[in-house]
Protein backbone atom coordinates (compact mmCIF):
# COMPACT_ATOMS: atom_id res chain seq x y z
CA UNK A 1 0.00 0.00 0.00
CA UNK A 2 1.17 3.62 -0.89
CA UNK A 3 -0.37 6.20 0.35
CA UNK A 4 0.49 10.00 -0.65
CA UNK A 5 -1.21 13.39 0.23
CA UNK A 6 -0.15 17.28 0.15
CA UNK A 7 -1.90 19.86 2.31
CA UNK A 8 -1.98 23.11 0.70
CA UNK A 9 -2.58 26.26 3.46
CA UNK A 10 -3.03 30.01 2.67
CA UNK A 11 -0.69 30.76 5.86
CA UNK A 12 2.57 30.05 6.20
CA UNK A 13 2.62 28.94 9.59
CA UNK A 14 -0.14 26.11 8.89
CA UNK A 15 2.86 23.49 7.17
CA UNK A 16 5.21 23.61 10.25
CA UNK A 17 1.64 22.64 12.60
CA UNK A 18 1.13 20.33 10.13
CA UNK A 19 4.59 18.74 10.15
CA UNK A 20 5.45 18.83 13.83
CA UNK A 21 1.56 17.48 14.85
CA UNK A 22 2.48 14.20 12.35
CA UNK A 23 5.70 13.84 13.73
CA UNK A 24 4.39 13.67 17.49
CA UNK A 25 1.78 11.08 16.05
CA UNK A 26 4.25 9.10 14.81
CA UNK A 27 6.21 8.89 17.95
CA UNK A 28 3.82 8.58 20.14
CA UNK A 29 2.88 5.52 17.95
CA UNK A 30 6.35 4.12 18.41
CA UNK A 31 7.64 5.33 15.44
CA UNK A 32 11.44 5.94 15.20
CA UNK A 33 13.20 8.09 13.24
CA UNK A 34 15.65 7.42 10.39
CA UNK A 35 17.89 9.49 8.27
CA UNK A 36 17.10 10.52 4.86
CA UNK A 37 17.93 12.72 1.67
CA UNK A 38 16.37 16.34 2.50
CA UNK A 39 13.15 17.53 1.01
CA UNK A 40 11.72 20.67 0.69
CA UNK A 41 12.33 23.13 3.87
CA UNK A 42 12.04 20.84 6.52
CA UNK A 43 11.93 16.88 6.23
CA UNK A 44 11.70 13.57 8.56
CA UNK A 45 11.48 9.93 7.93
CA UNK A 46 10.10 7.47 10.76
CA UNK A 47 9.76 3.66 10.36
CA UNK A 48 7.14 1.64 12.25
CA UNK A 49 4.86 -1.05 12.58
CA UNK A 50 0.84 -1.30 12.34
CA UNK A 51 -1.87 -3.73 13.12
CA UNK A 52 0.31 -5.27 15.79
CA UNK A 53 3.23 -5.84 14.22
CA UNK A 54 1.97 -7.59 10.83
CA UNK A 55 3.10 -4.78 8.55
CA UNK A 56 5.90 -2.84 8.39
CA UNK A 57 5.17 1.73 7.57
CA UNK A 58 7.86 4.00 6.21
CA UNK A 59 6.60 7.36 6.31
CA UNK A 60 8.38 10.62 4.95
CA UNK A 61 7.18 14.18 6.03
CA UNK A 62 8.35 17.29 4.42
CA UNK A 63 6.94 20.61 3.55
CA UNK A 64 7.34 23.76 2.03
CA UNK A 65 6.18 27.67 3.36
CA UNK A 66 2.86 26.64 2.34
CA UNK A 67 2.72 22.88 2.13
CA UNK A 68 2.75 20.11 4.04
CA UNK A 69 3.30 16.60 2.11
CA UNK A 70 3.20 13.13 3.96
CA UNK A 71 4.09 9.77 2.03
CA UNK A 72 3.84 6.33 3.50
CA UNK A 73 4.18 2.78 2.54
CA UNK A 74 3.31 -0.33 4.27
CA UNK A 75 3.42 -4.08 3.64
CA UNK A 76 4.05 -7.51 5.39
CA UNK A 77 7.85 -7.47 6.37
CA UNK A 78 10.23 -6.62 4.20
CA UNK A 79 8.57 -6.11 1.03
CA UNK A 80 8.63 -2.32 1.26
CA UNK A 81 12.42 -0.94 2.48
CA UNK A 82 13.07 2.51 4.14
CA UNK A 83 14.85 3.14 0.20
CA UNK A 84 11.55 2.78 -1.11
CA UNK A 85 9.72 5.72 0.50
CA UNK A 86 13.12 7.83 -0.14
CA UNK A 87 12.60 7.20 -3.98
CA UNK A 88 8.55 7.43 -3.94
CA UNK A 89 8.88 10.81 -1.53
CA UNK A 90 11.98 12.49 -4.20
CA UNK A 91 9.14 11.40 -6.89
CA UNK A 92 6.44 13.15 -5.32
CA UNK A 93 8.41 16.06 -4.08
CA UNK A 94 9.55 16.64 -7.69
CA UNK A 95 6.26 16.94 -8.58
CA UNK A 96 5.52 19.34 -5.69
CA UNK A 97 8.79 21.45 -6.55
CA UNK A 98 6.84 21.52 -10.36
CA UNK A 99 3.27 23.07 -9.01
CA UNK A 100 5.37 25.89 -6.57
CA UNK A 101 7.30 26.67 -9.82
CA UNK A 102 4.11 26.78 -11.80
Amino acid sequence: MIISHAAVSDSDDAPPDYLLGAMQALRETGNEEFDGPPLGEESHYFRGELDGGRLQRYTALWRYPTVFCELAVASPSGRFKASDVRRYAAIQDKRVRAELEA
